[in-house]
């Protein structure tokens, strides 16, 4: 099944390229462009935890916080499978890994169902990730303007929506909490996204105009 018919047809609802995984119930979306980490920081949420969804689409519909992943592999390119050659290996071992020469790996993390092509979850909060070099961690939580502007580049057919998705882009930036997070290794990060699964809450929204 492609998800491009699926993007094509959306007419309602909020689509994201995006990660999305799920603690204790609650869902985790891993909102950025291309390039940012997003399939990195899931595949190893996946080992801490977290049960993985998808690393592609995810459709919150309208008027809802209600995560439908469209369930795929994760993709983890060379240069960001380099980072797991350990996870990798035993992936591989159990035929939940399978390699590709040109653009990296294909990896499913846990045992999902094989018959169940979209997967449900309750949104609890969003991040956005993004991975640099050399770089102090923080997780700092959006105020809701930064949070709408940070998330439209990341819709996928903003077109097809009425005013380009805006009004729902403010209504979830007004009901979950959105937080930007910049990290250098994984052990920067350490149980912080658990704990804000537990509470939701990062540091103060940050005002406009603040670095």
């Amino acid at each position: 099944m492609s998800d491009h018919p699926l993007a094509d047809s959306q007419l309602t609802g909020l689509l994201f390229h995006a990660a999305c995984l799920v603690w204790q119930g609650k869902a985790l979306l891993l909102a950025g462009e291309s390039g940012a980490g997003k399939s990195s920081l899931a595949f190893w949420l996946a080992s801490q935890g977290f049960q993985y969804l998808t690393d592609e689409l995810v459709l919150i519909p309208e008027g809802k916080l209600e995560c439908l992943a469209f369930t795929r592999p994760l993709h983890l390119r060379k240069t960001a499978a380099a980072l797991f050659p350990d996870l990798l290996e035993r992936g591989a071992q159990t035929d939940r890994s399978v390699p590709d020469e040109i653009r990296g790996w294909l990896v499913i993390p846990g045992q999902p169902d094989p018959d169940v092509d979209v997967m449900a979850a309750a949104l609890h909060c969003i991040v956005l990730p993004q991975f640099l070099i050399q770089h102090t961690f923080t997780l700092q939580r959006l105020s809701n303007a930064q949070a709408v502007v940070a998330l439209a580049p990341c819709l996928i057919r903003a077109r097809n929506l009425p005013e380009n998705g805006f009004p729902e882009l403010v209504r979830l930036a007004r009901s979950v909490p959105v937080s930007q997070l910049t990290y250098s290794s994984f052990d920067q990060i350490g149980g912080r996204l658990h704990d804000l699964m537990q509470s939701g809450f990062t540091e103060p929204p940050a005002r406009l105009g603040d670095k």
